[in-house]
Order: structure tokens, then C-alpha cells, then sequence
């Protein structure tokens, strides 16, 4: 049987066709219900709300809004460009971050809080209850966590397996409680890109 250059070349074509599909990329994971600008509101009133009720609540020393890129593929490394995974990070000082209330305290009242709200909640602790994390789901993809270490954190994400849509820079609100002054608000305008 012979077979004509043409139909070699047709075959050879599909043969590329094929290989090349099934080298590309998977979709970007969106998040529909956030862009970074609403993300970014709403984190801030997460944080609002979950410090509201904390006594003798000593104030952040620092603020960080992150706009990390957004990967696909089969390893997440290829940048997306127009979608960015955001998340907002408040820090307690050192000083701060050694008080009591703060380390004890502040996560059974967190914990509990953000179960009357109904949040799903879950809490770690290291041996001895020296390091606690709680983790704070919400079923709209926003996620908190309080955490504590040598330092305290409040953490507010989207769910870290989706993407949000670049829409513009954020503009950024007051930052919580006294502590944060221009050097320690780091509020990233511009995405990753």
C-alpha cells in the first residue's frame, strides 16, 4: 500500500496536533465571587471583625497585602498574567506578640467567634501549646487564620487553590489599630507582574 506525501504529511500534522495538546497547560482555577479589589474589602473586614472583640487589643506594628502570581500547568509555575492569588497579613509587634492575651487568649476567643459565625474551624497546637494556629473557612472562599509563634499574625486569603481576576490596584483603607505607620504598611498596588 502506498501512501501519498500528502497523507503522510496529514498524519504527521495530527501527530503534532496531538502531542501539542497534550503538552499544554491546564486552565487557571477562578475564583468567580472575588476579584483582588473585593478580595481585598473584604479581607479588611474580616480583620476588622475579628479584632473588634478582643480585649485590651494592643494594635498591629505592621500590614502586608500580598498579590502573589497565579500558576498553571501541571506544576502551578507558568504566571498567568491578569489573575493573582491575594491575601492580607497583619502582625503584631514583638513586645505585643509575647503578651498573654495575645498568645493564650486571643485564639480561644477567635476560635470561638468565628464558630458562632459559622465558620468551619480547625486548631493546632505544638507540644507543650507554645505555637497555635486556627484556621477560620468560610464557604464563599475567604479563609482567616490566627496564628502564634515568636510572632502573632491574623491572616485573611482567598482559598489558596483558586485565582481571583486583576481588576487594578487596591485602594487601600486605614490599617487596623495604632501601631502601623507608613514603613510598615506594605500594600502591594501593582500585582506580581
Amino acid at each position: 500500500m502506498r501512501l501519498s506525501k500528502l497523507s503522510l504529511a496529514l498524519s504527521a500534522g495530527s501527530v503534532s496536533v496531538l502531542i501539542l495538546g497534550a503538552c499544554q497547560t491546564q486552565p487557571v482555577n477562578v475564583h468567580d465571587e472575588w476579584t483582588n479589589q473585593s478580595a481585598y474589602r473584604e479581607a479588611e473586614s474580616i480583620a476588622a471583625d475579628s479584632v473588634a472583640g478582643l480585649e485590651d487589643f494592643p494594635g498591629f506594628s505592621a500590614r502586608t497585602w500580598d498579590e502573589d502570581y497565579c500558576g498553571e500547568g501541571w506544576d502551578e509555575k507558568e504566571p498567568v498574567e491578569g489573575y493573582t492569588k491575594p491575601g492580607l497579613t497583619y502582625t503584631f509587634g514583638e513586645e505585643a506578640s509575647q503578651d498573654p492575651n495575645v498568645r493564650t487568649a486571643y485564639p480561644d476567643m477567635l476560635e470561638e467567634h468565628w464558630k458562632e459565625l459559622g465558620h468551619e474551624v480547625e486548631r493546632r497546637e505544638s507540644e507543650g501549646g507554645d505555637n497555635v494556629t486556627v484556621i477560620g473557612t468560610r464557604d464563599d472562599g475567604m479563609n482567616m487564620m490566627y496564628q502564634v509563634a515568636s510572632i502573632a499574625t491574623l491572616q485573611v486569603w482567598v482559598d489558596e487553590s483558586y485565582c481571583v481576576e486583576f481588576t487594578g490596584p487596591v485602594d487601600p483603607t486605614e490599617p487596623l489599630g495604632e501601631g502601623i505607620d507608613a514603613d510598615s504598611d506594605d500594600i502591594d498596588l501593582e500585582g506580581w507582574w
